[in-house]
């Protein structure tokens, strides 16, 4: 019984709405979150509505640092997330600016990835250069985030 409690609770939820996160220098190319699991937030890396893999963000347990992860076919890449409220980044230990506060971000370590599996086509993956070059620049937050986060409504 406690496990199937458990299953319930740790289970993926749909989200009322979209945590978009958009390509400050491609509008075409963002991430759509939309479901909430145990410990990330989960959905899509798109470039003009194609999708080009599953997308996850979250926060370790052990560390301030919050952290995404890509899945394209059965290639999986992960880095760390640099958050920022407008051109100041985000420290976990200085208090301004606060988690709830930012409005952008950059992904370590994505551009390497993509550009890794681009270079080694083994697979039908096809990666843009505006993917290479939105991958390694700043993303805006919507305001249906929080730093990265979904509000509670």
């Amino acid at each position: 019984m406690l496990f199937l409690f458990l299953s319930l609770i740790y289970s993926n939820n749909k989200l009322p709405f979209k945590c978009v996160i958009r390509s400050e220098v491609y509008k075409e190319i963002l991430i759509e979150l939309n479901e909430r699991s145990y410990n990330s937030l989960n959905g899509k890396l798109l470039e003009k509505n194609n999708v080009i893999g599953l997308f996850n963000t979250g926060k370790s347990d052990n560390s301030n640092n919050p952290w995404w992860s890509i899945q394209v076919n059965n290639k999986k890449g992960y880095g760390r997330i640099k958050l920022f409220k407008d051109n100041e980044i985000w420290n976990p230990y200085k208090t301004q600016p606060i988690p709830s506060e930012t409005n952008r971000l950059i992904f370590i370590n994505l551009e390497a990835f993509l550009k890794n599996l681009e270079k080694n086509k083994s697979e039908d993956i096809y990666i843009s250069s505006n993917l290479l070059t939105a991958a390694s620049d700043f993303w805006k937050i919507n305001d249906k985030c929080l730093g990265g986060r979904i509000k509670k409504i």
